[in-house]
């Protein structure tokens, strides 16, 4: 009889063991998103001190470069943020790249300019570069269909998309939260399980619905970048970081830029991911995440000298034919003829925004928001000119971040314009 209890007791045991762990990473998901309280330790006041790094490879631009980290010291402030990052690529050229704050709070670790942050769905830009590069090669055709790629395709009903599709969001696939694929919605939410390719990375997604017809909607979708980079890994026949060193950031000599790690201890010089306390000026570190699965659309960590050299490649005539940048650049039509609403194009967002003295720029960018940071990508082709900033937190509103960009662009137009 006392046999039978203390199997049954251990039996129980390890039933409630495994349904504490099945749902952790839930009970995190939700608290991260302020939907559940956290834990009331753990959290960290940025120190008053603010250290900054700055490197100037131009002396013409030395008073720009002065206005530009005055200007990103003042929005650290701003958007109370441990950290920010900064930089600027003029014709192909690194020009500046500034960094103040806090690589880690806990160790009073400064931020540099060589610390690398999480960039979301900026990653979405580097897959273009390297779609571009496929497509500059002839090995992709935007307009076939990605079965002639991708065999056999794991859900016949992706039978009629194509590599634009995916890549301008109206593929019909469905973002994480829409994601009916149960098994693969769990997998979104835990971010647990690591993934060494895309093609296997699939499962998260296989079995989700469309939203509706390939073609005819924009549905912003970062599952259907995952499924654009698993097109680009069988026609390479690597797994997706190995192709894209091997496409983009080799033949750019970037040696920085990695899958981003589940927490900062994972790799050196990472700046730790944090969570703002609501109530207060507080930050903890986010929770680790394993961001295997979408490396293509928002797994890559980098810092944002790295990013304005993608940018400046991006239109480099010499590694990416002009007429299939211009084809990248241009916002896509659905079915109905009609520009999707989001102003999309193939991997990047494109926009007319005032600089106060010069009027309405046109720029290619795109923005990024992941587990406790954001990252920001902005290409003016009118100047030649690359800007990229990063910070370790999240704002309530992304543009609070983001249009710190616009004065730094006017710094440095500023000097170009009186050399």
């Amino acid at each position: 009889m006392t046999s039978f209890k203390y199997k049954k007791t251990l039996i129980l045991t390890i039933l409630i063991g495994l349904l504490l762990w099945l749902l952790s990473p839930i009970y995190h998901f939700y608290a991260y998103r302020d939907k559940l309280p956290l834990p009331f330790w753990g959290w960290h006041e940025i120190p008053k001190n603010t250290p900054s790094d700055v490197k100037l490879h131009d002396p013409n631009f030395k008073t720009a470069s002065d206005e530009a980290l005055k200007l990103i010291q003042a929005h650290k402030e701003k958007i109370v943020s441990p950290a920010i990052s900064a930089a600027v690529a003029i014709e192909g050229r690194l020009i500046w790249a500034a960094a103040t704050g806090w690589e880690d709070i806990s160790e009073n670790k400064p931020i540099t300019i060589d610390s690398r942050f999480r960039v979301g769905s900026t990653s979405k830009a580097i897959n273009s570069i390297a779609l571009a590069r496929l497509i500059d090669a002839k090995k992709i055709e935007l307009d076939k269909t990605i079965d002639h790629y991708l065999k056999p395709l794991p859900n016949s009903a992706w039978n009629k998309i194509t590599p634009r599709m995916l890549a301008s969001h109206s593929s019909g696939l469905p973002h994480y939260k829409e994601n009916t694929d149960i098994y693969g919605l769990y997998r979104s939410i835990a971010l647990n399980k690591s993934y060494q390719s895309m093609i296997d990375s699939l499962e998260v997604f296989d079995d989700a619905e469309l939203l509706s017809e390939s073609g005819t909607e924009f549905f912003y979708s970062s599952l259907g970048t995952v499924l654009l980079g698993a097109v680009m890994e069988s026609v390479e026949q690597k797994d997706y970081f190995n192709l894209v060193n091997d496409l983009v950031f080799e033949p750019l000599d970037i040696k920085a830029i990695i899958l981003a790690p589940s927490s900062s201890s994972d790799a050196p010089s990472v700046a730790t991911s944090y969570k703002r306390d609501n109530q207060s000026t507080s930050f903890r570190q986010w929770r680790p995440v394993d961001l295997s699965h979408r490396l293509p659309a928002g797994g890559f960590a980098a810092t944002s000298s790295d990013l304005v050299k993608l940018g400046s490649a991006f239109i480099n005539p010499e590694f990416i034919n002009p007429k299939t940048r211009q084809a990248f650049w241009q916002p896509q039509k659905l079915a109905d003829g009609q520009t999707n609403s989001q102003n999309y194009a193939i991997g990047w967002r494109i926009a007319n925004y005032p600089i106060d003295g010069y009027g309405v720029i046109m720029n290619a960018n795109h923005g990024g928001v992941s587990r406790g940071a954001q990252s920001w990508l902005m290409v003016l082709p009118k100047y030649q000119m690359a800007i990229a900033i990063n910070i370790n937190s999240k704002t309530e509103r992304f543009w609070d971040f983001g249009k710190i960009s616009m004065d730094i662009a006017k710094a440095f137009i500023d000097q170009i314009e009186k050399l």
